[in-house]
Order: structure tokens, then C-alpha cells, then sequence
């Protein structure tokens, strides 16, 4: 049973980060062309029209897909009312959103874009229903088919439709039909891959279970929407849809990154700690582990954005976004933060302590609204900083209580990544250096950001072996092994020195 739970985790994981380096270089370039062929106030508009959507499906959800993993008896029953609630809370928040589609264009002083927020309103309905068989194709551990449904999908609708329809000169409603068909398909996708009597019946015996535990899931699940993208309602209201677009796209662009490494990671943890969640040696290492990885692969890549921004916007976006490199030259420290929220959520949702949580993730909300609002005063990039410092304050609380679940002290988690810690900063010095010397002989910008790119690349596993020779990375070597995969082995053996 061990051997078999360990190789589904284990090849969960190889499929669930092909899923997420395929959809990162297809997201990369849709993104790249995208910008070039749209007005930044197109991007603004989407981007608000998304997070209101994204507030009311996670109102609308009712934590039907967490509470599906969670649970060990799931019967017909339960996906019938699993079925039902997606369905009928669906419909209702599409009604809501629909006949107030003005008042919230008005509000958020995007006149002209009511018919854009009723059209986008349709897909609350295609996310919602698409909860029970994506979650149930989790709840299974089939990577394999959640990777062709969400990369095709995105494929079909972004880089094809959204292309086109852009090339065809229609402007934000290409990202419309976007987004409206990516839903769609992703919905008709995972459904094919994972059937289930569509008859939407609430049974009250399994309705309790979703208030027991889906109940407080939702409400974190609106409250981290609103964190996440709170700082979008004020951006808008005070600076207009133009400024947001800078502001969206650099957001965006800096957690494409954690999005895609550690969604997927958390695609895997999450089901596969919730079997495992009684088991405090085996959690607290599987954390342990996790958070060094995240470490010497998220501070990195901070590292990497942070001092590249120039390079990394005029190059992928294109000259007219060059006011968004502030922006995402804040943003870029956010990457190997989200990265280690992300892990702490997947332990905290597998061991049921939602509660605690969802009153940290209130205060988070809270501080983003009010950082944000208050960093205003001092331009977008004071807005920025505001939901930096809110970041780093939730952060502290979510690791304190991931700390007391697994009963561990601060001082010794420290210890633990201590090594991690180091190898970042090694790789920061060694960075610089190499930037400095590329930056005076490299003048032609995409030169530049090619060879700073590769320099980066190659810079890494360089690092890795200075360092390794002077300092014990256990957990790089862990996920070497656990990998499973001939060429990281060789690796691993070479450098390394284990068997």
C-alpha cells in the first residue's frame, strides 16, 4: 500500500510539473503576444472583471472541491448534492452578477464595459460545475488527464482564439472569448475524463458534511480571492483601467511562476498529505523537504526577475509597458513568498485546521485592502509595497501555525532551511557579478536578456555543485532520488555522491 501510494504521489508529480512547464511556456508566449497586439486599459478591464467573478465563485462554491478530497466515503449521494450545490449556486451568482453588471462598471469607473462584465458573467456557471470532476480526478491522483484538459484547453482558447480574434482587430473582447472558452472546454474535458451521474440532488446527510467542512473552506477560499485580488478594486477605483493593466500584467507575470511550480505541487500535496495527515514524522519531513526545495528554487528565481526586470518587460511585453517595470521589479520578491504560502495552505487544508486560518487570511484581506489603499497616496508603486508588507505579515502567521501543527519551533524550522537560505544568497553574489560584466558588453536589449537568461540558467546547477562540496542539502538530494528519473540520478550520483 505504501509502495503504491508512494510511486501514484511520485508520478503525480512528474505529470503535474510537465503540466505546469508546458502551460508555463504556452502562458509565457500567449502573454508575449497578447501584449504586443492589445492596449494595456484592455488588460485592465479583464483583470477586474476576473476578480469579480473569482469573489463570487469562491462564494459559490461552497468548498465542494476541497471537501471532496478531504473526505475518505464518497458515494453517489454525495456527488449527486456535490453536483447540485455547483449547479444551482452557479446560476445564482451568474443572475447576480448579470443585472449588476452596471453598477459595478460605474463603480469601478469602467463606464463604457457593462456588456463585458454580463458576457463573462456566463462562465461562474462552466468554473462551478467544473469543481466536481477536477476535484475528483484529483481526489484519484490523475495528473496525466488534468494536464491534457488544462493545457489543451488554454492551448485552444488563448493561443489560438485569443490570438486570432486579436489579429482580427477585436480588441478586449479576444480576451473575452478567451476566457469564456477556456472554462468551457476545461469543463467538457474533465468531465470525458471522469463521469458521474450529472442529477443534481441534495441529500441532507451529505449537505452537512459540505458546512462542516467545506463551509469554513469557502469562506477562506472568498477571503484569499478578495487578498489576492482586492488590490485590483482599488487600483481601479483610484488610478483607472490603464494604470491597472500595467499593474495586472506585472502581478501576473511575477506569479506565473509560483503559479505554475507550486500549483502543481499543491495539486499532488494536497490529496496525498490528506492521507497521511495522522502521521506527524512523515508530514513534518514531507514539509521540511518541501520548504527547502522552495527555497533554493523560489529565492533564485526572485533573485533572477528583481535584478532583470528591464530586460524581462521590454523583452516579453514590449516597449509601451515599460511603465510597468517598478511595478514588477516589487513584484519579483513576491515570487518565493506566494511559493511558501502555497505549501503552508496545502498542509493546513489536508489536516483540517481551516479555522485559525480563515481568520488569518480576514486579516490578510483586510491589510491588502487597507496597505494598498494607504500606499496610494504615494503612486502605484506605494500600492505595490502596501501588498508586498501585507505578504510578508501573513506569511508570519501562516507559518506560526504550521509550526504548531507540526510542533516545531521556530528556531529549529530556521535550522532546518538555514543551508537553503545560504545557497540563495551564494547564488545572488554570484548573479550580480555576472550581471554587471553582460550589462556593459551586451548594449541590444534582447542580446542582453537572452544571454542574462542563459547565463542564469547554467549559473544554477554551477552553484549547486560549489556548494554542495562545502554544505549538506538533504533535501535536494531527497527529491533526486524520490524523482526517479535515470538522468537525475546519474546527477545525483555524480555530484552528490549517493547511491
Amino acid at each position: 500500500m505504501k509502495d503504491n501510494l508512494s510511486k501514484k504521489v511520485i508520478k503525480g508529480v512528474k505529470w503535474s510539473y510537465l503540466t505546469s512547464f508546458v502551460k508555463f511556456l504556452l502562458n509565457l508566449a500567449t502573454v508575449s503576444v497578447l501584449a504586443h497586439l492589445l492596449k494595456p486599459e484592455d488588460f485592465g478591464v479583464i483583470a477586474l472583471s476576473i476578480s469579480l467573478i473569482n469573489v463570487l465563485s469562491a462564494i459559490s462554491s461552497l468548498g465542494v472541491g476541497p471537501t471532496i478530497i478531504y473526505n475518505e466515503n464518497i458515494n453517489d449521494k454525495f456527488i449527486k448534492t456535490s453536483f447540485a450545490l455547483t449547479l444551482f449556486l452557479g446560476i445564482f451568482f451568474f443572475v447576480i452578477l448579470y443585472f449588476n453588471a452596471s453598477f459595478f462598471a460605474s463603480f469601478f469607473k469602467l463606464y463604457d464595459f457593462a456588456d463585458v462584465i454580463k458576457v463573462m458573467s456566463i462562465s461562474l456557471i462552466f468554473i462551478n460545475i467544473n469543481k466536481v470532476s477536477y476535484s475528483l480526478l484529483r481526489k484519484n491522483l490523475k495528473f496525466k488527464s488534468i494536464m491534457i484538459s488544462r493545457n489543451l484547453s488554454y492551448f485552444v482558447s488563448y493561443t489560438i482564439i485569443g490570438v486570432v480574434f486579436a489579429l482580427l482587430g477585436f480588441g478586449l473582447w479576444a480576451l473575452v472569448f478567451a476566457y469564456i472558452m477556456e472554462k468551457i472546454l476545461f469543463l467538457l474535458i474533465n468531465y470525458y475524463n471522469f463521469k458521474y451521474p450529472i442529477i443534481p440532488i441534495i441529500y441532507k446527510k451529505e449537505l452537512k458534511l459540505f458546512y462542516k467542512y467545506g463551509g469554513w473552506i469557502s469562506v477562506d477560499r472568498m477571503l484569499s480571492v478578495i487578498a489576492n485580488e482586492g488590490d485590483y478594486f482599488i487600483v481601479s477605483r483610484i488610478f483607472g483601467d490603464k494604470v491597472l493593466g500595467f499593474y495586472e500584467r506585472s502581478f501576473k507575470l511575477s506569479n506565473m511562476i509560483p503559479n505554475n511550480l507550486l500549483n502543481s505541487l499543491d495539486r499532488v500535496l494536497f490529496p496525498t498529505l490528506s492521507i497521511i495527515k495522522d502521521k506527524l514524522e512523515k508530514l513534518k519531513t514531507t514539509f521540511i523537504h518541501s520548504s527547502n526545495l522552495i527555497i533554493m528554487i523560489g529565492l533564485p528565481i526572485s533573485i533572477f526577475t528583481l535584478l532583470t526586470s528591464p530586460e524581462i518587460i521590454i523583452f516579453l511585453l514590449g516597449n509601451k509597458w515599460s511603465p510597468a517595470i517598478p511595478i514588477f521589479r516589487i513584484f519579483s520578491i513576491f515570487i518565493s513568498l506566494k511559493m511558501l504560502i502555497l505549501l503552508i495552505n496545502s498542509l493546513i487544508k489536508a489536516t483540517g485546521y481551516v479555522i485559525k486560518k480563515t481568520i488569518y487570511t480576514a486579516y490578510y484581506a483586510l491589510m491588502v485592502l487597507t496597505f494598498s489603499l494607504i500606499g496610494s497616496h504615494w503612486g502605484i508603486e506605494g500600492a505595490s509595497l502596501g501588498v508586498l508588507l501585507a505578504i510578508f505579515i501573513y506569511l508570519g502567521f501562516l507559518l506560526y501555525q504550521s509550526l504548531e501543527i507540526l510542533d516545531m519551533t521556530f528556531l529549529s524550522y530556521l535550522k532546518e532551511i538555514f543551508n537553503s537560505i545560504l545557497f540563495s544568497l551564494f547564488y545572488l553574489l554570484t548573479f550580480i557579478t555576472m550581471l554587471f560584466f553582460i550589462r556593459q558588453l551586451f548594449q541590444v536589449l534582447w542580446m542582453r536578456f537572452v544571454i542574462l537568461f542563459l547565463v542564469a540558467v547554467v549559473l544554477y546547477p554551477f552553484c549547486l555543485y560549489v556548494f554542495l562540496k562545502k554544505m549538506e542539502l538533504k533535501s535536494f538530494k531527497w527529491i533526486l532520488l524520490k524523482l526517479d528519473i535515470e538522468l537525475i540520478s546519474k546527477f545525483s550520483k555524480i555530484f552528490f555522491k549517493v547511491d
